[in-house]
């Protein structure tokens, strides 16, 4: 097996076994890992025959053609989803298929869904993120107290942030997204250096469960104030499709750069305050 190929395995039985031949991974042992394997591997064989056919037609130029096959695919992977996710409510299976189905159901449906899941469903950060995103009702600024403790939580907007008169660096990331807790200590590193000088630092969690965003600071160490936002306006608004995704605004509230990583960060901010 190359390095690297991930392996999904559901710890529902004391021997699991994992035989790789001719470079494909099969695992028995355990029920759910072998019905998640299936589920994978549906999708997988589902796509590639769909984008073959719907490559196809687009070369031979019918893009109506293409695109609706390309259609015709999401609504049978998410029909599929669905039936799976109904029958594993309460297991990581369950939480396989709503990921899955994130893509393609409406947000009534979605929400729908969320609220039959158990609590396997629920405990999910990205799927209980965007479920508590869809249904929250106002903007909120969450801001973790200096002891480390407690949250401070007010009502905010991003106006109160950028346009007044402050160079503004915003972080769109969330705890489940493991590259935007591989930036975060660049992000910590700019509030603590430039902060005194007039910095502001504001994080915006994208489909982020409360509860996860909140641990998340604590374990990073995160005191920069978050701006919580419900249905991920402001991700659209600024046309943010990846994360993590930086913006430094201007005093005037106007975008300076955007998608800044790592030592990037510093590159940006340091002409700006080591005048």
């Amino acid at each position: 097996m190359p390095k690297g190929d991930p392996v999904s395995l559901i710890p529902d039985s004391k021997e699991i076994n994992v035989t790789i031949k001719d470079g494909m991974v099969t695992v028995g042992g355990s029920p759910l890992s072998e019905e998640l394997q299936e589920l994978q591997q549906w999708i997988m064989n589902h796509f590639l025959d769909y984008n073959d056919k719907a490559t196809a037609l687009a070369e031979s130029g019918d893009e109506a053609g293409s695109e609706a096959l390309f259609e015709e695919m999401h609504k049978a992977i998410a029909d599929h989803c669905k039936e799976v996710y109904l029958n594993h409510l309460q297991d990581p299976i369950g939480v396989q298929a709503m990921s899955i189905l994130a893509f393609d159901a409406t947000d009534e449906e979605f929400i729908s869904l969320y609220e039959q899941g158990g609590e396997c469903i629920h405990a999910d950060a990205k799927i209980a993120g965007r479920y508590e995103s869809l249904t929250a009702t106002k903007k909120t600024v969450i801001q973790l107290n200096p002891s480390g403790d407690d949250f401070i939580e007010s009502n905010g907007n991003l106006s109160d942030f950028i346009g007044q008169g402050a160079y503004v660096l915003v972080d769109f990331w969330a705890s489940w997204c493991g590259p935007c807790r591989d930036e975060t200590p660049f992000v910590i590193k700019a509030y603590n250096d430039y902060k005194d000088k007039g910095l502001i630092v504001l994080g915006i969690p994208v489909q982020d469960k409360q509860d996860a965003t909140k641990e998340a600071m604590k374990q990073l160490g995160i005191h920069y104030p978050q701006l919580l936002d419900p249905g991920d306006t402001l991700a659209e608004e600024y046309g943010v499709n990846g994360i993590p995704h930086l913006f430094l605004f201007g005093p005037d509230g106007k975008v300076l750069q955007d998608g800044m990583r790592g030592e990037g960060i510093d590159a940006a901010l340091k002409p700006i305050f080591q005048k």
